[in-house]
């Protein structure tokens, strides 16, 4: 018999996160100016969803961010706090921030894994300062991920469209789609596939194959300002 997960199961973010943003990728320079515009301009970062401080695809830019930055893990997460590698815990559903509290916000690859993912997003809105800097991926067509050394549930795909309405809240907004066809298909591949995906040649091959045609992309990526 199906079961229905309980909703306040945990999700900080799996292993994996940040592995969607390699170097290779035709569009990584988007991502790493975003950061670094971030890292420049703004006081007041918070990075959520995240199980360590400049966690894979952020540990390149952490000398940039010279003591304005904090890392917060979601519930579930009480083993990465104690070990000190985030400042602490919240639930992105319900933040213990005042409004306008930051004036940038990572989080990436997290959203999928909150059961109320409308909710977070409003909630990310609420605690960003107006004029403040958003930095959010989420996955569209890609594979179902669970488990693994978290205890992450996997609960949706956001499309382009779908992006633009979650953040509608920000003046400006670029939604942008990350990886291609080829990135998505080997994705969907089984472990061989897959495993081919996140290896250097793998990387390089299906980039080019990428910027054959952008429709079915595996990822988005959305850079705001409130």
């Amino acid at each position: 018999m199906f079961q229905r997960p309980a909703l306040g199961a945990a999700w900080p973010a799996p292993g994996g996160r940040g592995a969607v943003f390699d170097p290779a990728d035709h569009n990584y320079p988007r991502f790493a100016q975003a950061v670094r515009e971030m890292a420049g301009e703004c006081k007041r970062v918070a990075d959520f969803g995240t199980p360590a401080r400049f966690n894979k695809a952020l540990a390149p830019f952490a000398g940039l961010f010279h003591g304005n930055y904090q890392a917060f893990a979601g519930p579930g997460g009480e083993e990465v706090a104690r070990r000190g590698v985030v400042d602490g815990i919240c639930d992105l559903q319900k933040l213990d921030f005042p409004d306008g509290h930051f004036d940038g916000v990572i989080c990436l690859s997290v959203l999928e894994h909150v059961p109320k993912m409308w909710v977070a997003a409003q909630e990310i809105q609420r605690v960003l300062a107006s004029g403040g800097r958003l930095l959010v991926s989420v996955p569209w067509v890609h594979p179902f991920h669970e488990g693994g050394n978290t205890p992450a549930q996997d609960f949706w795909r956001v499309s382009r469209r779908g992006a633009e309405i979650l953040f509608e809240g920000c003046r400006s907004l670029e939604v942008i789609e990350y990886d291609g066809w080829a990135t998505s298909l080997a994705k969907l591949m089984p472990r061989g596939g897959s495993a081919f995906a996140n290896t250097r040649p793998g990387r390089l091959l299906l980039n080019r194959l990428d910027r054959l045609a952008r429709q079915h992309t595996s990822n988005i990526l959305v850079v705001g300002r409130k």
